[in-house]
């Protein structure tokens, strides 16, 4: 069974994973006209786009996988590693900025910019890496 819109093969799928298009299955019984050859390009899985939250397919902050994914991947610069290795050992680490014990809420809003800012550092290297 073909998708109306882009004319590739898709197979007992509700949405084309070429074009995007919803696939109608009634039409296809019916005996549409079937457009010549394939028109759209292959934009990767559909499922991975809807859970993410942007429209794009990516999220805005990787998970455990594409931390492991941004360390093992050897397209990404030796600086940019330890960049996120210095953020990581100043999470862990008990000197901070501003001590939990001066300043308590303040204390913990540093290593949570911190985090955030590494989170999202992580995000835009492979995001880079994957325009590549």
């Amino acid at each position: 069974m073909k998708c109306g819109a882009c004319g590739q093969e898709v197979a007992l799928a509700k949405i084309c994973p070429y074009c995007g298009s919803k696939v109608d299955h009634q039409q296809q019984e019916t005996g549409a006209e079937e457009q010549p050859g394939p028109k759209g390009t292959f934009r990767g899985r559909v499922e991975d786009e809807a859970r993410s939250s942007r429209p794009g397919g990516r999220s805005l902050l990787p998970g455990f996988g594409q931390i492991l994914r941004f360390l093992m991947d050897p397209r990404i610069v030796p600086s940019a590693k330890y960049l996120f290795f210095l953020a990581l050992f100043y999470l862990l680490s008990p000197i901070d900025l501003l001590p939990g014990f001066a300043a308590p809420v303040l204390g913990w809003l540093d290593d949570l910019a911190v985090a955030a800012l590494a989170l999202r550092f992580v995000a835009s290297q492979l995001e880079k890496v994957d325009r590549r």
